[in-house]
């Protein structure tokens, strides 16, 4: 049986395993159920120092991704590829642990993403007709996956730890909590394409063919000089300086001009997703091209060939972390030792943990089957896809919920440095705050991008671009014990916990209290209550929620 991604009580219900599938360099020797897939240096065959990168006189104008860096040390130095096996043609064997050594050489240094920026040029404008309009928040524009008619998915079905019973995963009613208030303030009027907010009161957005920075209601928006066509994706790095991917690159504004980043000279064309993964000694910045993937490591630029993984329009999220062993390996023997920042890519409606260490990097399937069009992750380390009109959620330990709202939902807002989460649906938009689902009122027909980092949301709708303040929201009651959890005992579990002489005694919620976790493993494996039928996803639900809620007498 593959190893599992997790070791944690209780134990999830699917299977990461290894990508199958792979692609080897000529001469390689693949491993048996591996893609060791290869961080090849970007500019191998001919090097560009960072002389030749445009705006490289002005390498300090806004300060790269990491500081004291020398630029343009390595101009020479270019890596010949790793095969899957590790080897480099050189004597000796010094393989990895992901089965591939450390690189033997680098390629030019261009610096940091934001260093030497240069302007925009003013014949970067988007195609004939083109409004310069992004999709919606979230929507990367990808067509449907084969076979996907936009129906309701059918439950997930998985094989337990003894690989005969299965078990089905349904949707689980999200615990609704009172309305919240709120207070909008339009910011920019009109159709709005690419919005988002940035540092304190500033919000970028593209209306019409103009891309503007708004701050306040009563403050008429300033343009931000230059062209690029529409704006795809943004990313805040480790300085505090934000990265945008647009239809002519990758840019950053300075001055409040488009500027365009040095890395996009060495990349094959404008980034269509970016990721930050926040490790020691220094943060990675992941872009997704049209069918590549690439890492700024601090110092270069990196491809990453994983096997046939990457889409032509990548969905990525970094952050969350997957628990692994000594050995680099999620979830292995002895026993996991220490969480690792991963990157998360969605491909081919399947969920991917990528994991790097010296000069290669892995891809695990975490989850398959979640057709979506979006992918993001908040300041918990949550993970968050709209499938099929319901909630895909990945907790920071691994776990995963199925939810579902009173209406349809569309898309996920966050905020990398925010616990909460805002969901668009067909009737509204509901703030998610510790478990809890809240309706914010006043929202229909709005459609939410972002929060900023005060927790206001960055919505768009008839109006324009709004932003929305938000009153208190207060959560309801949890479960008790007298009222939800002794009569469910009662009337599913007493027979064999009670009466009689049980071998497990459940008769008290103290006596819940000492075995909660064992029963709410028991109940998701389905082994309890016997005899069948089983709990509803809203009982085991209630259960976890009186636990969290403190035991409630």
């Amino acid at each position: 049986m593959p190893p599992r991604l997790l070791a944690s009580a209780p134990a999830p219900t699917h299977e990461p395993r290894w990508v199958s599938a792979a692609v080897f360099p000529s001469g390689s020797r693949p491993l048996p159920s591996l893609v060791a897939a290869l961080l090849v240096a970007c500019s191998a065959a001919a090097p560009v120092p960072t002389a030749d990168v445009p705006g490289a006189a002005s390498a300090d104008a806004v300060g790269g991704l990491a500081d004291g860096v020398a630029r343009g040390s390595d101009a020479d130095a270019a890596s010949a590829p790793l095969d899957a096996a590790g080897d480099t043609g050189a004597a000796g064997d010094a393989a990895s642990t992901n089965g591939a050594p450390d690189a033997t050489g680098e390629a030019s240094d261009p610096g940091g993403p934001l260093d030497g920026t240069a302007d925009a040029q003013a014949d970067a404008a988007p195609e004939a007709g083109d409004t310069g309009a992004a999709p919606e928040a979230g929507d990367t524009g990808a067509a449907p996956e084969a076979g996907d008619t936009g129906a309701a998915a059918a439950p997930d079905t998985e094989k337990d730890d003894s690989g005969t019973l299965p078990v089905i995963e349904t949707p689980v009613a999200a615990t609704v909590g009172p309305p919240v208030a709120t207070s909008a303030e339009v910011l920019v009027p009109g159709p709005i394409g690419f919005a988002w907010p940035m540092q304190g009161e500033t919000v970028l957005a593209e209306t019409g063919t103009q891309t503007v920075l708004a701050a306040k209601q009563d403050i008429p928006p300033e343009q931000v000089g230059g062209n690029v066509g529409g704006v795809r994706a943004a990313i805040r790095i480790a300085s505090g300086d934000w990265l945008f991917g647009t239809d002519a690159g990758l840019y950053a504004i300075v001055s409040k001009k488009w500027k365009v980043s040095p890395l996009q000279a060495l990349l094959p064309g404008p980034p269509l997703a970016l990721a930050r993964v926040s490790a020691q000694p220094i943060d990675a910045l992941w872009l997704g091209c049209a069918g590549s993937l690439w890492v700024h490591d601090g110092k270069l630029l990196h491809s990453v060939d994983l096997a046939g993984l990457e889409p032509a329009l990548p969905l990525l999220a970094g952050g969350p972390a997957v628990l692994v062993a000594a050995n680099g390996v999620p979830g292995t023997a002895p026993k996991p030792t220490s969480w690792v920042p991963a990157l998360w890519l969605y491909s081919g409606s399947a969920l991917h943990a990528v994991l790097t260490k010296g000069a290669s990097a892995t891809a695990w399937l975490e989850k398959a089957g979640l057709p979506t069009t979006q992918l993001v992750a908040d300041g918990e380390q949550t993970l968050w896809l709209p499938v099929a009109g319901k909630l895909r959620r990945r907790d920071a330990d691994g776990s995963w919920q199925w939810l579902s709202l009173p209406a349809d939902v569309t898309a996920v807002a966050v905020r990398d440095t925010r616990p909460e989460a805002v969901v668009t649906t067909k009737d509204g938009l509901w703030l998610h705050e510790a478990g809890v689902f809240f309706p914010l009122q006043g929202t229909q027909g709005l459609h939410a991008i972002a929060l900023d980092d005060q927790g206001r949301v960055l919505a768009k709708g008839k109006a324009g671009l709004v932003r929305l303040s938000l009153g208190d929201a207060k959560p309801p009651p949890p479960p008790t014990w007298t009222t939800d959890i002794e009569p469910l005992l009662k009337a599913r579990c007493a027979d064999c916990h009670v009466l009689g002489k049980p071998k497990i005694k459940l008769d008290s919620a103290a006596a819940w209290q000492n075995w909660i976790g064992a029963i709410n493993y028991q109940l998701e494996k389905d082994y309890m209550p016997l005899p069948d039928p089983k709990l509803t996803p809203q009982q085991k639900a209630m259960i976890k929620a009186w636990q969290k809620g403190g035991f409630v007498p």
